[in-house]
């Protein structure tokens, strides 16, 4: 209630406090005695924004970006190759689009 700011989703914040172990049933809990925003946006209660490098290199000026294929060739997918997202993209892309190929 005491906060200065607005937290939102994407803002990155600095929490500090105490860590206690309950240990009942093993959890951690955190407790934040003070959260102040941090990075880009921190004196407004903004979320970063980036693009900012993009920006600079010219990326975003009209006529930069080519045109999107009709069917992409590759889909990236950035997680541990043994967790439940992967496992569940691959089997989400068998059902929908049998033809693609998974690696």
């Amino acid at each position: 209630m005491r906060l200065k700011f607005d937290p939102t989703d994407g803002l990155e914040v600095v929490a500090e406090g105490r860590v206690d172990v309950y240990e009942a049933r093993g959890q951690l809990q955190l407790y934040v005695e003070r959260l102040t925003p941090r990075g880009r946006g921190a004196g407004t209660g903004l979320p970063p924004t980036g693009g900012e490098n993009s920006r600079k290199e010219g990326l975003f000026r009209p006529g930069a970006q080519g045109a999107l294929p009709r069917v992409p060739r590759a889909i990236g997918v950035v997680t541990s190759r043994t967790g439940a997202a992967v496992r569940d993209i691959a089997r989400t892309l068998a059902r929908r689009w049998p033809a693609a190929r998974s690696i």
